[in-house]
C-alpha cells in the first residue's frame, strides 16, 4: 500500500514538471526575433544597391555620338563589382534571434545554435551591358542586367545555418555632355539614371540535439527574406585621354524604394512536446535619405579592347565597392 501511494505521489509529480514545461515552453513569444530580423532587412538597405551602381560605369565620361559618326560609337561588354559590407552591426540582432530559437528547447537538451559570419563580407554583382552613342546631340546612353537561378548561389554554411541567395538586376542610365574633350578640355558630362533590383534570401536550419533524460529532438527553420529595389541616381563625370589611359572621377547620389517580405517557421520536435512559431510581414518605404557616392577610375584602351577598373567610397553608409569590365569599344 505504501509502495503504491509513493507511485502515485511521483507520477502527479512528473505529470505537474511536464505541465510546467509544457507551458512555458508554449509561452516562448519570439520576442526579439521578429524585430530583430526587421532591423537588420532596414540596415541592409544602406549597401545592397552600392555595387549595382557600378555595373554601368564607363571610364570616358562620354564616348561620342552613334549618329552621325564613321566608326559609330558604342561599347558592349561584360561587368563585375563588389561591397564591402562591415557585419559587425548586426550581430546583436543574430544574437538576439538565436536567442529566441534556442528558447523553444528544454534546458535538458543544452541547446546550442550557432551563426557566426565574417566580420567584413564582400558582396559580390555582375552583368552584360551595352552603351550606344548619341544621335546628333552629345549624349549617350547604356543599359546592363543580369539574372540568376534559385540554384546558382546556394547551400553557403554559417556554423548550423545554410544559406542561398539569388537576385536580379536591370538598369540604364543617359548622359549628356557639357564638354565633349576637344583639345585640352576633358571630358565632363551630367546625367542621370534607374535600377530595378530583386534579392532573395532563404536559410535553412536543421540541428539535432540530445538528452539524457528524453532522448533525441530536432530543431529546424525555414527563414525566407525577399527585398524589392528602386534605385533612381544623378552623376556628374569628368575624364580625360591620356594616350592608351583614360582616368576619369565623378560623383554619384542615388536614393532606393524598398519593398520586403519576410517569412519565418521555427519548429522543435522532442520527446514530450513539439512546439512551432512562425509569422511573416511585409514592409515598404517611400525613397529613402540620399546616399552619395565618389567614385574614380581608369580604362587602358587596346585597340577596340577596353579593360577598366573603378573604386568607389559612400560617406553616407561608409562603404567602399570596386568594380572591373571588359568592353569591345568602337
Amino acid at each position: 500500500y505504501i509502495s503504491e501511494v509513493f507511485m502515485k505521489k511521483k507520477l502527479i509529480i512528473f505529470s505537474f514538471i511536464l505541465f510546467f514545461k509544457i507551458f512555458s515552453y508554449s509561452e516562448s513569444d519570439f520576442l526579439m526575433f521578429e524585430s530583430a530580423f526587421k532591423d537588420i532587412s532596414n540596415k541592409t538597405q544602406d549597401f545592397l544597391p552600392e555595387s549595382s551602381t557600378l555595373l554601368s560605369f564607363q571610364p570616358d565620361a562620354f564616348i561620342g555620338n552613334f549618329f552621325p559618326s564613321i566608326p559609330p560609337r558604342f561599347t558592349v561588354g561584360i561587368s563585375a563589382s563588389v561591397t564591402t559590407v562591415d557585419t559587425r552591426f548586426v550581430a546583436d540582432d543574430f544574437t538576439a534571434m538565436i536567442n529566441d530559437i534556442i528558447s523553444l528547447v528544454p534546458d535538458d537538451y543544452s541547446p546550442n545554435v550557432k551563426f557566426s559570419i565574417p566580420q567584413r563580407i564582400f558582396l559580390p554583382n555582375a552583368a552584360a551591358q551595352i552603351r550606344i552613342g548619341g544621335f546628333f546631340l552629345p549624349f549617350d546612353f547604356g543599359v546592363f542586367g543580369v539574372t540568376t537561378t534559385d540554384n546558382l548561389i546556394n547551400n553557403i554554411t554559417f556554423d548550423d545555418f545554410s544559406m542561398d541567395l539569388a537576385y536580379t538586376s536591370v538598369g540604364g542610365d543617359i548622359r549628356y555632355a557639357i564638354f565633349e574633350g576637344r583639345n585640352i578640355l576633358p571630358k565632363l558630362s551630367v546625367g542621370a539614371g534607374y535600377i530595378y533590383s530583386k534579392y532573395t534570401f532563404g536559410m535553412d536550419l536543421d540541428k539535432t540535439l540530445f538528452s539524457n533524460e528524453y532522448g533525441a529532438a530536432k530543431l529546424t527553420g525555414d527563414i525566407n527574406l525577399k527585398l524589392e529595389s528602386h534605385t533612381i541616381f544623378a552623376q556628374i563625370q569628368a575624364s580625360k585621354k591620356i594616350l592608351f589611359l583614360t582616368p576619369s572621377i565623378g560623383l554619384k547620389a542615388y536614393s532606393t524604394i524598398f519593398n520586403s517580405n519576410l517569412d519565418w517557421e521555427i519548429s522543435s520536435k522532442y520527446t514530450f512536446l513539439d512546439l512551432t512559431k512562425k509569422d511573416s510581414y511585409s514592409s515598404s518605404n517611400d525613397l529613402s535619405k540620399p546616399l552619395v557616392q565618389l567614385f574614380a577610375g581608369c580604362g587602358i584602351q587596346l585597340w577596340h579592347l577596353q579593360l577598366s577598373v573603378c573604386g568607389a567610397y559612400n560617406f553616407t553608409s561608409e562603404q567602399f565597392s570596386a568594380s572591373a569590365a571588359v568592353n569591345f569599344k568602337m
